[in-house]
């Protein structure tokens, strides 16, 4: 089954403040109408099978896994998707990457996330705008040029995290949980080809193919902004969409939900 619900912010916010890193690395601020942004949640509801993680035997009759992805420094949208996974109540939470860069606010929105971590358990992935960010700080990242140019918001953000590189570096490439029965929910980024390999809408299954190789039962992904839902042979494949940048043509945050009912797939 597959859903969309409507949910006044917990802010009520209807301005967000923009930050921009690339007028010669100087920070400006502006107020704009985030139209509808802050004021409406947009989720995908499925059925999944019973699964438990490797650490965690979870005994729920109806066990209910959140993920979500591409926050990218958006903290008004993030607040707003915290609140209502929090609502939902799921026993698993994972974030598929890319909590960071390109917004105003990675740093809160990077300290949002370890609190989550720390006090509800959530699990996190790498995404590629984490590697963006850790690359800043190697010997040979341009600091000038052209190639200087397009990673500026990573430079930018890099400078705002001010050396805060190890709690990047800890995040694994995938989060796999292990059900009774062999089954596996897997979390990516984008692909198992890597974390700037996306899934797309008008992606050929014989491309899917490879992309979710080796294929687990569901394969949950993000990295393109553009939510999906597509049946790959025996695999569920899930895009879930961006928290803090739809690229769909629909403004609000989003995310998927997966639950588990009757020990079978809706």
């Amino acid at each position: 089954m597959v859903g969309r619900i409507k949910r006044q912010s917990a802010s009520a916010a209807n301005h967000l403040l923009i930050i921009s890193p690339f007028d010669d690395m100087i920070a400006k601020s502006v107020n704009c109408v985030w139209s509808g942004y802050t004021s409406f949640v947009h989720q995908f509801i499925l059925q999944s099978k019973r699964f438990s993680a490797e650490s965690d035997k979870v005994g729920a009759l109806n066990l209910k896994i959140a993920v979500l992805a591409d926050v990218h420094g958006n903290l008004p949208a993030f607040d707003v998707i915290v609140d209502h996974v929090t609502s939902w109540r799921p026993d698993i939470i994972v974030l598929a990457g890319d909590v960071i860069n390109r917004g105003p606010r990675p740093v809160a929105c990077l300290d949002l996330l370890l609190e989550k971590q720390q006090v509800d358990g959530w699990r996190t992935v790498r995404g590629n705008h984490e590697d963006y960010v850790l690359d800043m700080s190697k010997l040979d990242s341009p600091r000038r040029g052209p190639l200087f140019d397009i990673s500026r918001s990573a430079h930018w953000t890099y400078q705002k995290l001010n050396g805060r590189l190890k709690e990047l570096e800890i995040m694994p490439f995938q989060v796999s949980l292990a059900g009774p029965e062999g089954s596996e929910v897997r979390i990516v980024h984008a692909s198992m080809r890597g974390n700037r390999d996306g899934i797309y809408p008008e992606t050929a299954i014989e491309v899917m193919r490879l992309q979710i190789a080796p294929a687990p039962a569901v394969l949950c992904v993000a990295h393109t902004h553009r939510p999906l839902i597509r049946q790959v042979d025996a695999t569920l494949v899930v895009n879930v969409g961006s928290v803090g940048s739809p690229f769909d043509g629909d403004v609000r945050a989003c995310y998927a939900q997966l639950t588990w009912v009757n020990k079978s797939w809706d």
